[in-house]
Order: C-alpha cells, then structure tokens, then sequence
C-alpha cells in the first residue's frame, strides 16, 4: 500500500496521493496565487491573504515551500509591473505584506526577490528627482524609508544612484546642449550622494556621467575658471598654475620608428675566386628606402592639464607640451600627434578624443 503525499493515509495499491487530496490541494494553489496577486494591484485586502495563507496551510496540505514559492513569484511580478513614479501606495503595499506575513524576509529574499524589488524601488525614488523635480530633502527622506523597509546594501545603493545619474546625464546631452540649469541639477544630485562628477578617472570614459564631468570642465575654461587640483599622488611634476583637468587609464602609447636601408644595382660580372667567395667588377648605385612603422612603447595613464599632455606607465614615460603640438589627429578610440622639430609622430589610443580637441579649442582661444 503507497501512502498519499499529502494527508499521509494509504492511497491504495500502487497509488501516492489520494484524488480528493491531489485536487484540494491544487485548489488552494491557485487560490493563494490569486489572492497574493490580487493584493499587489490592489483589490485585495491583507486579512484575507493572511486567510488563505491559513487554510492552504492548515486544510489543502500546503507546506511552507509551496507557500513561500508562490509569494516569491508574485512579488517577482509585482517588481516587473512598478511603474513609475514610486508612490506611497507601493511602500504600504510591500509594508503591509512583509510585515504580515509569518515568513521572515530572510527566507522570502532566498531568491533574490526582495533585492530586485528594492532595487527597482530605490531606482524609481531617486528617478523623481529629475523627472518630477522632487527636492533633495524629501528624496533622502524616501530613501531611508526603503533602507528601513527592504533589505538594500551600500554596494547596490551606490550602482543605483549612478544608474540614475548616468540616465539623466544621457538625457541632457541627447539634444546636443548643456544649460546652466541641467549643470546645477547634475552637480546637487552627485553632492548629495558622494559621486564626483569631474573627478579624474572616476567612471568610464564612455559613460556620460564622463561626459557630464568633462563638459562641466570645459564650461569652466571657457569662464577663465581652471578647476581645482583634485588629482593627489600623480607620478608627474606640474608646474606653477598647472592642474590636471582629467586622466584616462589603461592607454597604449606608440612611437613611429624609421628604418632606412639601401636598394640599389650593381653593373660588371662577378667570378668565382675560390670556393665560397667571389669577386664583383664594375660599379654600384643605391637609393635609401624609408620604412615607418608604429611602435608600442608603453600601457599606462595619460594625465590632461591646462598645458601639457603626460604618459605615465611602469616602462615609459612622456611629455607634449600643447604649445609645440603642430599637428594632431582625432580618431574615435585616440589621438595622434606631432610635435614641432620632431618628424615621428605619437599614438594615444584607448579612449574619446572629444575632450582633448575641445581642450586646445578652448585654449587657444583664450
């Protein structure tokens, strides 16, 4: 005789649930399903979730695996269909939910569920900064509502918040201008949060919290302000009222190198004098022939200041002044440049040019 999986009773032969049992069961399934779903769009009220929960457990043979499978999938789908903007109707929702419910959050975030939930949570309260021009203030005040309320760390925390600049940061610069307006928006966000926008090094070349960074930079210049020295511990020496404006890591350096060697043609015969060597008559003309290639000569950081560019790596280094730059090349991963009195041109490579061309536009006009 098998026993049924559910109540624990014989089955019959050859049998492990009983029908009655099997449907009960998958009754109450459902019904919780619903009941949780129905909860989180707001037709259903928390006494009678805490009902069903109940009843599933204590009559339909529901363990706290089927339980807790069931909510971690419901709040999984209640994260993917939050819109924005975060209202109080979500925290209270989630509020009322997690602190009902016998299952600790511990057990419930086994999944991750809860971190996706309070990721797209804190996401959607820092958005309405720029998007509802919510003020600072109160944007702090909602954050430390949903410290309190989801389990977030530090490390997610800081990925958002950078998350959220870097759109706005897109935003701004999709239309080609930058106002004063945008710029004050930009700089109180990353104030607030510790994230420095002009910085060197601090994010991605590519990113537009980058490009924000370097704008504001430029927009300086152009004001005749030079912005502070907030590069500590560089391996170069700058001189008076030198400061460096930005630096790009990870840069490959190349030198062109020459070569010459001479072709040329020989008139006469030649004849053998003894084994192995032989005599030429008659006279030789050569022409030398040129031969340029670029050299790697170094992986290292390149520093951007007012007056000079510097590479600094473990095997080489090197400094071009801008005021002996005769010639320079913008290419969309670098640089080429060269310099006067010197016929071999340089390679910068690994980063946009766009700031470096905007640079010595700006300072050649000043």
């Amino acid at each position: 005789m098998g026993k049924c999986k559910y109540c624990g009773q014989d089955a019959g032969f050859l049998k492990r649930v009983h029908t009655t049992c099997e449907e009960e069961h998958n009754k109450a399934i459902a019904t919780t399903q619903n009941a949780i779903a129905n909860y989180f769009n707001g037709s259903n009220s928390i006494q009678n979730v805490l009902a069903t929960l109940q009843h599933s457990s204590q009559h339909a043979f529901a363990s706290e695996e089927d339980l807790l499978k069931i909510i971690q999938e419901k709040i999984e789908l209640f994260t993917s269909q939050i819109q924005f903007p975060i209202t109080k109707q979500h925290m209270q929702l989630v509020d009322g939910f997690l602190n009902s419910i016998s299952i600790s959050k511990q057990k419930i975030n086994s999944n991750g569920c809860l971190d996706k939930l309070a990721a797209k949570i804190y996401k959607g309260v820092l958005v309405d900064y720029f998007a509802q021009n919510t003020p600072l203030a109160k944007i702090q005040t909602r954050k430390r509502a949903v410290e309190k309320l989801l389990p977030i760390s530090t490390i997610s925390q800081q990925a958002i918040e950078e998350q959220v600049l870097e759109i706005a940061a897109t935003k701004y610069l999709s239309d080609g201008l930058f106002s004063d307006q945008e710029q004050r928006e930009l700089e109180e966000f990353s104030n607030a949060f510790s994230i420095p926008l002009t910085q060197t090094g601090t994010h991605a070349d590519s990113a537009n919290i980058g490009k924000i960074g370097q704008a504001i930079v430029l927009k300086d210049l152009q004001r005749g302000v030079l912005p502070q020295n907030n590069a500590t511990n560089v391996p170069v020496l700058l001189s008076a009222n030198e400061t460096i404006l930005w630096s790009y890591s990870n840069v490959a350096m190349y030198n062109e190198k020459i070569e010459k060697e001479y072709i040329g043609r020989r008139s006469g015969f030649s004849f053998k004098v003894m084994k192995g060597v032989y005599y030429h008559t008659g006279q030789s003309k050569g022409r030398p022939i040129e031969r340029r290639s670029m050299n790697l000569d170094g992986q290292g950081t390149l520093y951007i200041t007012n007056k000079n560019l510097y590479f600094y790596s473990n095997t080489k280094s090197a400094k071009v002044p801008f005021k002996k730059i005769i010639s320079i090349i913008p290419y969309s991963d670098g640089i080429e440049v060269q310099k006067d009195g010197n016929a071999k041109r340089q390679i910068f490579q690994g980063f946009d040019s766009w700031f470096i061309m905007n640079l010595l536009s700006i300072i050649n006009d000043i």
